[in-house]
């Protein structure tokens, strides 16, 4: 079993976040970067930064720079900045402003 870092809504988050091999999930504020194995950004969540991460899971609002190999995007999920990815799934209601680009 992996073990999860959690945010919590209640908290406000600034710097740099290297969790490797683990999996963070956000569901208050974070600002700066994360590097980790699986992120995920729940709904009412707020990040500004970049995100790199084999699997990220978009449900709140996000500002930066994504770098993924598998990129979810929810319903709720407000996008503004540059997503590189190979593998994206958009939900009907997503709002995604800025460029989609493949991993190189």
């Amino acid at each position: 079993m992996s073990e999860i870092t959690y945010i919590s809504k209640e908290v406000s988050v600034e710097g740099v976040l290297e969790a490797d091999d683990l999996k963070v999930v956000v569901a208050g504020s974070f600002s700066g970067n994360i590097n980790a194995n699986e992120v995920i950004l729940e709904e009412g969540s707020r990040f500004d930064g970049e995100v790199d991460a084999r699997i990220i899971v978009i449900e709140g609002e996000l500002k930066g720079k994504v770098k993924s190999y598998q990129l979810k995007v929810s319903e709720t999920a407000r996008v503004d900045g540059e997503l590189q990815t190979n593998s994206i799934e958009v939900a009907s209601g997503a709002e995604i402003a800025g460029s989609i680009s493949r991993v190189s």
